[in-house]
């Protein structure tokens, strides 16, 4: 957009030209570093807090685990184990009674 109105201002007065920049082409200017400097604003006020609520998560996390939650197996050792139960199970139906 700029180029455009540069080239289009190119053969007018200086006044105009310099008429047109004020008017069109530094609120532009104005308005994105307006934007830059909100967003900036915002990451530093609230990154300390966002860190220090990250890192006490992080330490409890480490420091008090949730005794109430079992440990979960491995999928294969799960198979192993159901196997190993099924076996036992039909050993014990298949046993001949002893005399």
């Amino acid at each position: 957009m700029k180029k455009s109105l540069i080239d289009h201002l190119q053969g007018k007065p200086s006044a105009v030209r310099w008429v047109a920049a004020v008017v069109l082409v530094w609120p532009i200017y104005a308005v994105r570093y307006a934007l830059i400097g909100v967003l900036i604003c915002l990451w530093l006020y609230h990154a300390p807090r966002v860190a220090m609520l990250t890192w006490s998560t992080v330490t409890n996390v480490e420091h008090y685990p949730n005794k109430k939650r079992t440990p979960k197996k491995s999928q294969p050792w799960q198979k192993l184990d159901d196997f190993d139960d099924v076996r036992v199970r039909v050993s014990e139906l298949t046993q001949y009674p002893k005399q």
